[in-house]
């Protein structure tokens, strides 16, 4: 089939143009005329083989003025239009991004059919494309390289000057790419001997990279990485090489240049580079996981050290990264004969507990007296003395916030070190174990318990977290710590009782009357404000702190469960489930993660048996007091069962009130449509319930479904009178809320042929028997919708089952 015969048909403008030039001329430069015949202005008479031609000329000109670059897609539809117009036609044209390059000048230089013939793909001339592949631009002949050059990037243009594209390709370089970011140390240094360094671009902090083949030679880097196994070529991720540490690290460190360096020197250098790896801030920037150790030689030999062998990978990865600490020797006394050897300050973890582990830069943090502290001590110490002081501490060695020791006995520093630990433990509320050295819990036994003291109970009071329930519930254990250091043990609750206004508990009461006043009250002294202490003090009376706790329970400003003050269970036994009540049922029933609601009773209907006769009130949330009030809970229970789900949706909104007003007009046998009991006026309830029947009629005949079509049917109800008991506008209403739109938008009808088509593709057809579409893109009703009401009724049953937005 031909080109033309592809062509619509009743398309005059096309036939008159088949008649002007004939099928073979058009069929010819069909691809032409495709884009340029309605710009033809065609002659109602017969013209000339000239004037035909000028007239696809003018049409072709018009077309590369109007569309400019983008008339220019493809070769041979170019090659057809230089048929008919020449250069001087085209309009002034750049390349893309080149402001600097004349396409027409390219064009006049070598010609259409030169282009071509070169193999250059046309939208480098048109649409700004690079050339990056080698490959491809070999390929091109006949461009002059300086004319080349204009269809790769400007960088690239650089390497061209000074270097083939032939030679590239014989060094294995494929692309520009690989030789403007160029990660293999190795490659560089062939590059370097054919191509000024300068021009070669080599990743990440290139011109460090410059800088520090010139200062050291290439030789000595290549000797040096060969000696080592990679001390600059390793790859520490896909895309980048050791080099790129060694030379930031270089720049900082080795500022002094001479004129040459000798090899010695050099390794000299780069042992002093290693020295600096674990800087924090450069670890930080290579996210603390770059390290040395891939080094060896006799380099390794020679600068030992700064290198470890023999450990753990932890261990190796902390000491190669800056991370190694007191905790470490302590659980790994082994390293002390390993490490007393190395450059123990480098190796060392510079930022303690009592500072963030976040810190951009440790030199301008508040560990700056830490670190002056860890030089102190290994002074002091030694680096041997230093180790079996950590493994004597551990990690409260990073505990301490001292500036320095000024003491010149080993005797002398672990009396400082060990009053500064007492001090974080007492005054500052610092976590411990029985791991403290064996002196330190001999000089301060009023802090440590004896082995047969329950473990849980004596790390809650090591870590200042005892509770006062920990204290009621085990008797015995208060009379033990009775006779500690009482204070440490609830740290945590004195500071969360003191940010309540809750202090005078504290300083006002001596350590037996808390002890006796917390075996009897337990959790819920927590929040006895000090006004009621006050009164206490003046009184003595301990139904004033009961009169507190019972009003913080109800109130809820204290704990409900089953561990209250038996004075609370005793006066409110309705409050707490039987002993039989199941264990999952009693920890969401009281306070706790879980929220105790009709929910929960809906979807364990076993558990309403342990129900009965419990006040409930206490158990839900604040949100449903006004139900307890008005209702009891076998009503409230008996309304959830037969209406799932209502009195949440209720108390979620906020309409509490209204649902209580529904239930006592209607006494509970029913329940209206939620939209009902929210926006109907509970002061004309009684109106609703003699209308019921035409309400019922209205929402059966509509057939609505959604909450939205419910509200609307609701306000046109009210708004004609239906609650009035008028029966004018009835009809009318119903037939309202049973039509369709007679007219939807072209999204409207997507959305209902998509509907339709997942439900029964049959249907599409009854949709556009339903539907025209007008000019304008919506769709109209091509129907009577009075004579036709089956088809209104059919159409507005799929509007209601897909909640169609366009309905009233």
């Amino acid at each position: 089939m031909s080109s033309i015969e592809k062509t619509f048909t009743n398309d005059e403008i096309y036939q008159k143009i088949v008649n002007l030039y004939g099928a073979d001329f058009v069929e010819k430069y069909y691809s032409v005329f495709e884009k340029v015949y309605s710009l033809i202005d065609i002659p109602n008479y017969n013209i000339e083989e000239v004037q035909k031609n000028k007239l696809f000329s003018d049409a072709i000109k018009e077309y590369i003025a109007v569309n400019k670059y983008a008339a220019f897609k493809n070769w041979n539809d170019v090659k057809l239009m230089f048929d008919f117009v020449t250069i001087e036609d085209l309009p002034e044209m750049k390349m893309v991004q080149e402001s600097n390059i004349s396409i027409n000048e390219i064009i006049e230089k070598y010609g259409i059919d030169g282009l071509i013939s070169s193999g250059i793909d046309i939208d480098c001339l048109f649409r700004g494309k690079k050339i990056l592949e080698l490959a491809e631009l070999s390929k091109i002949k006949g461009i002059e390289r300086e004319d080349l050059k204009k269809f790769v990037y400007s960088n690239d243009r650089k390497i061209l000057d000074v270097c083939t594209v032939d030679k590239l390709l014989s060094y294995g370089i494929k692309n520009f790419i690989e030789l403007t970011q160029l990660h293999n140390l190795y490659l560089i240094n062939d590059m370097v001997k054919v191509i000024p360094l300068d021009l070669i671009r080599m990743g990440a902090n290139t011109e460090l990279k410059r800088e520090f083949i010139k200062k050291y030679g290439m030789d000595n880097i290549i000797r040096l990485d060969e000696e080592t196994g990679g001390i600059f070529s390793h790859q520490y991720d896909e895309n980048n090489i050791y080099l790129n540490i060694i030379v930031m690290i270089d720049k900082i460190k080795n500022a002094n240049n001479k004129e040459e360096y000798s090899y010695e020197e050099f390794r000299d250098m780069m042992y002093n580079v290693l020295l600096n790896v674990r800087n924090e801030d450069i670890q930080k920037r290579f996210a603390n996981k770059v390290n040395y150790d891939f080094i060896g030689g006799k380099f390794r030999e020679d600068y030992n050290r700064i290198f470890i062998d023999g450990v753990s990978k932890e261990i190796r990865d902390a000491f190669y990264t800056g991370k190694i600490n007191a905790g470490m020797i302590k659980d790994n006394p082994e390293l002390i004969d390993i490490l007393k050897t190395k450059d123990l300050f480098l190796a060392w973890d510079k930022t303690p507990n009592f500072v963030e582990k976040k810190t951009e830069n440790i030199y301008l943090s508040n560990n700056d007296n830490y670190i002056v502290l860890l030089k102190n001590l290994m002074d002091s110490l030694g680096e041997e003395g230093f180790l079996n002081l950590c493994a004597e501490y551990g990690d409260y060695l990073e505990t301490l916030e001292i500036t320095g020791i000024k003491a010149s006995s080993k005797d002398e520093i672990i009396n400082v070190i060990d009053d500064e630990i007492y001090n974080n433990i007492v005054k500052k509320g610092m976590a411990y174990s029985d791991d403290l050295p064996l002196h330190f819990r001999e000089k301060h036994i009023e802090l440590f318990f004896s082995d047969n003291v329950d473990e849980e109970l004596k790390n809650k009071f090591y870590m200042g977290a005892l509770s006062f329930n920990d204290i009621k519930n085990n008797p015995e254990f208060a009379d033990i710590v009775i006779n500690k250091d009482f204070f440490v043990g609830f740290k945590k609750i004195i500071k969360e009782m003191s940010d309540n206004e809750c202090d005078l508990f504290w300083t006002e009461l001596s350590i037996e009357e808390i002890v006796s006043l917390v075996k009897r009250y337990g959790d819920s002294l927590k929040d006895v404000k000090d006004n009621a202490i006050f009164e206490y003090l003046r009184n003595r009376d301990e139904k004033i702190i009961e009169a507190e706790i019972e009003k913080n329970i109800l109130n809820r400003v204290s704990k409900y469960d089953e561990d209250l003050p038996e004075f609370f269970k005793s006066k409110y036994p309705e409050m707490f489930l039987g002993d039989d009540a199941p264990d999952d049922l009693k920890r969401i029933f009281y306070d706790g993660d879980d929220e105790f609601n009709f929910n929960v009773i809906r979807e364990h209907p076993e558990w309403i048996i342990y129900l009965g006769g419990v006040n409930l009130s206490r158990a839900f949330s604040e949100n449903y007091q006004l139900f307890f009030e008005k209702l009891s809970n076998e009503k409230l229970i008996n309304l959830e069962l037969k209406n799932p789900g209502v009195i949440s949706k209720m108390v979620e909104d906020r309409y509490q009130k209204n649902l209580i007003e529904w239930y006592k007009a209607t006494g509970g046998r029913f329940l209206p449509n939620l939209a009902v009991m929210k926006m109907f006026p509970v002061e004309e309830i009684d109106k609703f319930l003699r209308n019921s029947k035409k309400w019922s009629k209205l929402v059966r005949d509509t057939k609505i479904k959604s909450y939205k079509q419910m509200e609307a049917l609701l306000k046109g109800a009210y708004a004609i009178g239906v609650f009035e008991g008028k029966d004018a506008g009835f009809t009318k209403l119903i037939r309202l809320f049973n039509d369709i739109p007679q007219k939807i938008s072209r999204e409207n009808f997507e959305l209902i042929y998509d509907y339709i088509k997942m439900a029964d593709e049959s249907g599409i057809d009854f949709l556009n028997e339903v539907y025209n579409l007008n000019e304008d893109g919506n769709y109209s009703i091509n129907f009577d919708l009075q004579k036709d009401r089956e088809k209104v009724l059919k159409m507005r049953k799929i509007m209601n089952d897909m909640n169609f937005p366009g309905l009233i």
